[in-house]
């Protein structure tokens, strides 16, 4: 793996793990910001797949949209 794919999935853990610390909090957690943390994270995980198989992700924060380009590029994707 390349190393600009590693850095984007470094940065990924940096929204993951927050949010699994928030959700260790149980009837206080902030699952608001849990929600934004993991969307966050996942679309990260997505631009650093992508990145590793040598394919530019688009400027976008659409989660279906970067599924969706990563399973034309890589068909186990789930």
């Amino acid at each position: 793996m390349n190393a600009d794919a590693q850095e984007w999935l470094a940065k990924a853990t940096k929204d993951l793990r927050p949010a699994e610390r928030e959700m260790s909090c149980g009837e206080s957690a902030n699952l608001d910001l849990v929600c934004f943390l993991c969307q966050q994270g996942v679309e990260k995980l997505a631009k650093g797949a992508l990145i590793a198989r040598s394919v530019t992700p688009p400027r976008t924060h659409d989660l279906v949209q970067l599924h969706r380009l990563l399973q034309s590029v890589e068909p186990t994707w789930k």
